[in-house]
């Protein structure tokens, strides 16, 4: 079987368009859905409900507020959508365009983030832990006098664990935003 992937060329084109913000991310989205599915398959393993049901908030936070440019930080608690993270990164200048053909290769990218690789703020692995590690990068740059924001995708297997629940008690407290 023949495998068929989206160019990193096409994304440059689509990003230059002037579009609507949404309709670019959802154009964005669709074209990183292919990706998912050829990093995937051509990796032999991965999940794809997980990438799927996380590349529109993704693309939409990557193309909005963590660019290349920006202080803003983005990672995945649950790390099983790595796929739609990494086609993302790679999609906006974040990656390298080769990684595309490399997932769980020993000289590309890890099935789940890890800070190894370039511009992956954490890595992943516990879950319920991404809401304690933002805000541990949200305190880090309160010292260091510098504005971000930070975005934290959790996933719904995260719910059952008490850390992420007493992490927001305290985020509430503290007020972050």
């Amino acid at each position: 079987m023949e495998l068929f992937y989206i160019n990193k060329k096409y994304f440059d084109a689509l990003l230059s368009l002037e579009l609507k913000p949404q309709q670019k991310s959802k154009l964005f989205s669709d074209l990183c859905r292919i990706n998912i599915l050829y990093m995937i398959n051509k990796a032999g393993s991965g999940h794809v409900g997980s990438s799927f049901s996380s590349i529109d908030l993704m693309s939409w936070i990557f193309l909005e507020y963590v660019t290349k440019d920006s202080s803003n930080y983005f990672f995945s608690s649950k790390g099983h959508d790595a796929p739609a993270m990494y086609n993302v990164m790679i999609s906006t200048g974040q990656l390298d365009a080769s990684m595309l053909h490399k997932l769980r290769r020993v000289d590309g990218l890890p099935g789940h983030p890890d800070i190894s690789t370039p511009n992956i703020v954490t890595n992943t692995g516990s879950l319920g832990m991404g809401i304690s590690k933002a805000k541990g990068l949200i305190k880090a740059n309160r010292l260091k006098n510098k504005a971000c924001k930070v975005f934290v995708m959790t996933g719904d297997g995260e719910l059952q664990e008490g850390q992420i629940w007493e992490s927001l008690n305290r985020l509430r407290q503290e007020k972050m935003k």
